[in-house]
């Protein structure tokens, strides 16, 4: 193989070149940093979005709990008012009986108060045959005392 001067002399084509690819590499270098930047701003975002979800999942977590204890949680609501409304019946039949005894002890002191009272009228009516003996015999001895 035969070797010319070309061989020999310095390649202006490939002084250009590696500026060329320098250039390149410099571009591809700055845009490999912006990647970079962008992928650890992403990694932040995700760190985040991981932190954030985990506290999601832990309300999530409760909430299912939550809501797995409801079904007995309402049955046992519910046994309580059943209780609570037999309860509510037996007190209103005792208040019930408790208000026909009170009638009949109102009833009873409306009585007694009546029967306390002096009625002149009804003393005179029942005992008006006693009253007249009493005043003829006070008449008899009047008259006996003063002849």
């Amino acid at each position: 193989m035969r070797r010319g001067i070309e061989d020999f002399m310095p390649d202006t084509n490939a002084a250009c070149n590696t500026l060329y690819y320098e250039e390149k590499f410099k571009n591809l270098d700055d845009k490999l940093d912006g990647y970079s930047k962008r992928l650890c701003t992403l990694q932040d975002d995700l760190t985040e979005l991981d932190k954030s979800f985990s506290v999601y999942m832990e309300g999530t977590n409760l909430t299912l709990e939550r809501l797995i204890n409801l079904p007995e949680n309402i049955e046992k609501l519910t046994v309580s008012c059943k209780e609570m409304r037999c309860s509510m019946e037996n007190l209103h039949h005792g208040l019930d009986d408790t208000n026909s005894k009170l009638s009949a002890v109102q009833n009873d002191i409306v009585k007694i108060d009546e029967e306390g009272k002096f009625n002149i009228r009804l003393w005179l009516k029942n005992n008006w045959v006693s009253i007249l003996l009493a005043l003829s015999a006070l008449a008899a001895t009047g008259a006996a005392v003063l002849k």
